[in-house]
Formats: C-alpha cells, structure tokens, sequence
C-alpha cells in the first residue's frame, strides 16, 4: 500500500526567446501529480462523517474518509480568516474595534467598542479562543467591510483551487452556502502553515494580550500532549457538530489532520496521526546535482549545456519504497540561455507513483555566437 508525500514542487518558467524553444517548454507544462494515494475509510476506524489525513509538504493524502462530502465546518472557517489577515496586514498595526463587531452570537472574547488590539492579538483571539468577535475585527480591518472581505476569501479559495468550499462569514456560524470538505480544508491548513506568522499563532498553547487583560489558552487538547503538535483550529456549532483540524510534526514528517462532523475528535486525531507517522519517514532521495540532463544547444559550435536539481530533493515516504526517476528535456535548446534557467525536469516516482517534478536548472550559460555571411553559407 502506498502512501507517499514529495517534498519538491514544480517550479517551471522558461525563459528562451525563440518559438520553437517555447513550444517545447509548454510541453512540460503538465498538471501535478494526483494528490490522493488512496481512498479506504476501512484502514482507519474514525467517527467522523469525513476525514483527510494529509502529508503537508506535497499535499498526498495518506487517508481518506468521504474527502470531497460538503459539510458545514464551524470555527475551522478562522484558518481562511486569519491566513487573509496574516497576507494582508503587518501582525503589529492597531486596530479599533467598532460597534459592528462586538456581541456577535456564539464563542466570543468579548471585545468592546473602541477597544485598541494589534493584528497579531486579534489573531491568538481568533485563534486560540475562536473568539467570533475577532474574527470579525480582523475580517473589517482586511475587507473593509464584512461582506467584503467575504468575497476576499472565496476569491482565495478559488485561487488555491479549493472546489468544494465557499464561505458566508469569516466565523463560522451556520449560514446557507458556508461549506467545505475535508480535503480542501487539509489543503488550506497545509498552504496557511506556510505563512510564518499563522505558523506562529496556531502554535502557541498560551499567551496574555491586551495589555495583560486577557490571558488566552490554546482550545486543542492535544497541544500539551501530543508530540510535535503544532495546531492548528477547533470549531463547533450544532449544525455541523464537532469538527477539528490539526497539525503535527516529526523528524521532517509534516502532517495535517481533518475530521469533520466527529463525536470522538481527540481520539480520531492521534488515531490519524499515529498512523502517518507510522507509515512515513523523510528521506534524502537526490542530493544536488545528482539529477542531469546534458542538452545539446543550437546557435552554438558544438555547445552542451548540463542541468541539474540545484537542491536536495526529500520526500515523506514508507522506509521501503523504491524511488525511480525518469527526465523529461528537449532535443536541444536555443542559445542564449542564462545560468539557472529551468528547461528540463525529473519526473521522481515512488513504487512506481508519480509524486513530484524536480525543475533542473542550467549550471552555467551558453551566448549565440555571431557568425559572419560566409560562415552561416558553409554551415
């Protein structure tokens, strides 16, 4: 059974001037590999009426349980909220809170009308206490607006390619056309954890803000006692009954866990989490330089060019996968090209599954050589 995470990513921008060299570049301009390994809700026993285990650097899922049903997902909403705020908003700049934002229904900090807090403090509220109120705050202070920044976040989802998801509100309250599933909410947490600052903020167990007012305390029970638990959200509201996401990490093993709709979350989520870390361990599959391709290059006399990956290349797998590698590349390329260019690639498998394209690079430049009318007559 296969159950493989790469930890390299396309990275693909041909620079050649010619036509021809274009063409050939958009030919390995292919989709990413399919992210799901399998799907068999018999391999973990989960309460939930849907579950993703993910590994976070490639986004392959380990498990799956109904990935793609749209469920409602109550407070988890706060991981697109405060993703926003974190792209948008320096974490140290003040903001006041306005009458429209307090005494909202539901989880709450109780934040007060003309109340100063930073972005940053905003964020723990949101985050740690699921305070609806800062959520809020933080949606005005992005959007505007809140119906704003409620089209903000659809216009992310849909340029993370999230489907499935749409959002009514930045909280999460029940509300008509406020969905997700527990794949595109995987993929979010795992894209969120990527931005330093939300790293920082869903990680934290304690923190006091506002002045010393307010002392917040990290809702996931699991960030005491789980190791290298680093997040990420609770949420709950009776509609879309008890959902939770979490991440974790373990000797370069990044995973994130989804369930929604669970009565036994906690137990669901180190269940999941056992299991990854079980099945999975980094490995060091290519040092740099150790996939090539040498490359003919025309305007020149004779000229090859080599690429290599300039990096190591890791992947999450089981122990005793085979790794393989084939190279797509063109027959040649057309000087100039530049050091560093990317023009060819590697294809890495795992038992024979395509799990990452590893860009490889020119190691050094080739210029057009100039060539008088008598030397382009007699070539």
């Amino acid at each position: 059974m296969f159950a493989a995470a790469a930890a390299f990513a396309l990275v693909f921008s041909p620079v050649l001037p010619a036509a021809e060299s274009r063409r050939a570049a958009e030919a390995f301009a292919e989709p990413a590999p399919d992210p799901f390994c399998f799907d068999d809700a018999d391999l973990i026993n989960v309460s939930a009426s849907a579950a993703v285990l993910m590994e976070a650097e490639s986004g392959r899922v380990i498990f799956s349980k109904d990935p793609h049903k749209m469920l409602p997902m109550a407070s988890t909403t706060k991981i697109m909220t405060c993703l926003l705020a974190c792209e948008l908003l320096d974490p140290e700049r003040p903001v006041t809170v306005t009458k429209e934002t307090v005494d909202i229904e539901g989880s709450s900090v109780y934040l007060t009308e003309g109340e100063v807090l930073t972005v940053k403090e905003l964020l723990y509220c949101a985050m740690l206490r699921s305070g609806n109120d800062a959520a809020r705050t933080l949606a005005k202070e992005c959007g505007g607006s809140v119906e704003n920044f409620v089209a903000m976040m659809n216009l992310r989802a849909k340029a993370m390619g999230l489907t499935r998801t749409h959002f009514a509100n930045p909280e999460g309250l029940p509300a008509p056309g406020h969905y997700t599933t527990a794949y595109d909410l995987a993929r979010l947490t795992a894209a969120a954890l990527k931005n330093s600052v939300f790293a920082e903020v869903c990680a934290t167990q304690s923190v006091t803000v506002c002045g010393g007012k307010r002392t917040l305390v990290n809702r996931n029970r699991l960030m005491p006692v789980y190791s290298g638990m680093i997040g990420v959200k609770t949420g709950y509201t009776p509609e879309a009954g008890h959902c939770l996401v979490t991440a974790a990490e373990r000797g370069g093993v990044r995973l994130v866990a989804v369930t929604l709709c669970d009565n036994d979350r906690w137990s669901d989520h180190r269940r999941l989490l056992d299991t990854g870390f079980s099945e999975l361990e980094e490995r060091l599959l290519f040092e740099p330089g150790a996939l090539c391709a040498v490359i003919p290059v025309a305007g020149t006399d004779g000229k090859t060019l080599r690429f290599s990956n300039a990096e190591d290349v890791r992947a999450s797998l089981p122990p005793n996968v085979a790794v393989t590698y084939t190279l797509q590349k063109p027959a040649f390329v057309y000087a100039p090209v530049s050091e560093g260019d990317t023009l060819c690639r590697a294809l890495i498998y795992a038992d024979g599954h395509l799990i990452a394209y590893v860009p490889l690079r020119a190691e050094t430049g080739a210029h057009a050589e100039r060539q008088n009318l008598f030397e382009r007559l007699t070539n």
